[in-house]
């Protein structure tokens, strides 16, 4: 029998890897496998170094958020106030505020009755100073009251309703109210042209109105700068008063005031 080498296996069993020369492609591959894992590894970091990356990593992290978000980002910020045409203060009144109001003629103002929280309510009309209201006379069909400075005598003659005039072929006015805010007012279709006819109802004649926006309450309403009538915002609806009209009311109030 001739010498056996590593092809000659006499036990028909296959060759450990350290007893034969040649190696299988499988075994090149795994090979070469694990020996490129272990290049890729990284080698473990001990305690010490992993808290000085996790130290670096926070110092660098806050100074980069000092550097970046702006000064005062953290401030609360005021909301925004609700801006008007004019600076008038709040439109709702309560005890201690100032009310804004409408002059309707001398010393006689119009406004909201709901506005008005007590005796101390303070009026601040569109144009002049605050004063201490008293009120006149109050209209509850239509929402409104008439008041008059309290530091000035009563006047005890009835106004003189006859001087004011009456818009006889004014198609339309421009109404200003309390707070300053201007619309175009037409005289709505019921009333047509307002007229000067007085009411005997003790509340006034008063005309439907079509206003192209929403009257805070009351207004004045004026046709070639000149005023005529008040207006009055109740219920969802505006309503017009010829100051003449507006007059006899407040008249009326005064006679029953002085007996």
């Amino acid at each position: 029998m001739g010498v056996s080498d590593e092809f000659d296996n006499e036990n028909d069993a296959p060759l450990p890897p350290h007893e034969r020369t040649w190696r299988h492609p499988a075994e090149v591959s795994n090979a070469m496998r694990r020996d490129h894992a272990l290049r890729a590894t990284p080698p473990p970091i001990g305690r010490r170094a992993t808290a000085l990356v996790a130290f670096v990593s926070i110092v660098a992290s806050a100074t980069l958020m000092l550097v970046t978000v702006q000064k005062g980002v953290s401030d609360p910020v005021a909301e925004p106030t609700e801006t008007t045409t004019t600076s008038l203060p709040s439109k709702t009144g309560g005890a201690g505020d100032v009310v804004p109001a409408v002059r309707a003629f001398a010393d006689f103002y119009v406004v909201p009755t709901s506005a008005l929280k007590g005796d101390a309510t303070e009026i601040l009309p569109l144009e002049g100073n605050p004063f201490d209201a008293e009120v006149v006379t109050t209209i509850a069909t239509k929402g409104i009251s008439i008041v008059r400075d309290r530091s000035t005598k009563m006047p005890s003659l009835p106004l003189d309703a006859e001087q004011f005039d009456t818009p006889d072929d004014a198609g339309s006015f421009v109404a200003v109210d309390r707070t300053g805010h201007r619309f175009t007012v037409h005289p709505g279709l019921e009333s047509g042209i307002m007229s000067n006819a007085s009411s005997t109802s003790g509340t006034g004649n008063w005309h439907p109105l079509d206003v192209d926006g929403i009257i805070d309450g009351v207004a004045t309403l004026s046709a070639d700068n000149y005023v005529y009538a008040i207006a009055v915002r109740h219920d969802h609806m505006h309503f017009g008063i010829l100051l003449a009209d507006l007059a006899t009311i407040v008249n009326d109030a005064i006679a029953a005031r002085n007996g």
